[in-house]
């Protein structure tokens, strides 16, 4: 059985890495400031996947908001190296924002601003590293800026809910991301590799059809459209070339939100 470690189980995704590998391999959960705790275990397990601030969905960050990964990331870059494990390193699309509509595995980061360079200098950092892999993705969670739970509050507060229109990615919930990594583990790849959505959204066209979905006729929802059009969709052509893997479309995406928002409502009532 694989032994693994979870790095960031505070953060939403990091949680749901940790519930996903409970079982199927043999899996220990830190949060992202326990590196002395983490030393104590390094030297028994195989792969070691750190989740920080940089897996969080750009659609709920600032491009101000900086990132705590890099204060720790070093540490477990050293200390993964010495234990001879591999270091799984959560990015983000917060990488990229043009020209293309989609980027590739390969293509070189451009977008500037306090968020991106911070998680580019953490990916160059884990690159370093001798069979590092660093995964780019876009998570949509049941966090409280998420899309779903945003449209869940309007509509029952019945309030406008203003949205980008022209921020575009390719989000996947945090269960089909776990699923979709898992495959990865199993083999002894490195390098960038992108797991994310199969089509290109906006967040306003994705509580559209969330409210279409739960017949939420009185959701007022108005796109809000900023000076130029962002571009952070991911195309996952490592994913499927190498390892025969099937992103999931928009309606299966959808159906895996419902049952989030069901959940919270559940929570919330």
């Amino acid at each position: 059985m694989k032994r693994l470690a979870v790095i960031g189980v505070e953060t939403e995704v990091g949680a749901a890495l940790l519930v996903h590998f409970d079982g199927a391999a043999s899996v220990t959960g830190f949060r992202l400031d326990e590196v002395s705790a983490f030393a104590d275990v390094c030297d028994e397990l195989d792969d070691v996947i750190v989740c920080g601030d940089a897996s969080f969905s750009t659609w709920e960050c600032s491009e101000r908001d900086g990132i705590r990964d890099r204060r720790f990331l070093s540490h477990y870059c050293r200390l993964t190296s010495q234990a001879g494990a591999r270091l799984v390193y959560l990015s983000g699309d917060t990488v990229f924002d043009g020209p293309w509509m989609f980027h590739d595995d390969d293509a070189k980061p451009i977008a500037t601003g306090r968020r991106s360079s911070e998680i580019q200098s953490c990916e160059q950092l884990v690159l370093k590293q001798k069979s590092a892999i660093v995964v780019r993705t876009h998570v949509i969670t049941e966090g409280l800026r998420s899309v779903p739970v945003l449209l869940h509050d309007a509509v029952k507060s019945r309030r406008e809910l203003r949205l980008s229109a022209n921020n575009f990615a390719t989000p996947l919930t945090s269960e089909r991301l776990s699923i979709l990594l898992g495959h990865v583990l199993q083999s002894d790849t490195s390098g960038v590799i992108h797991l994310a959505g199969a089509e290109r959204v906006s967040p306003w066209k994705l509580a559209m059809h969330l409210a279409r979905q739960h017949n939420q006729t009185d959701a007022s929802l108005i796109p809000v459209l900023s000076s130029r059009t962002i571009e952070r969709s991911l195309r996952c052509t490592r994913a499927r070339h190498e390892f025969g893997l099937c992103m999931p479309s928009l309606s299966e995406t959808l159906e895996s939100l419902q049952q989030t928002t069901t959940h919270h409502a559940r929570r919330a009532a």
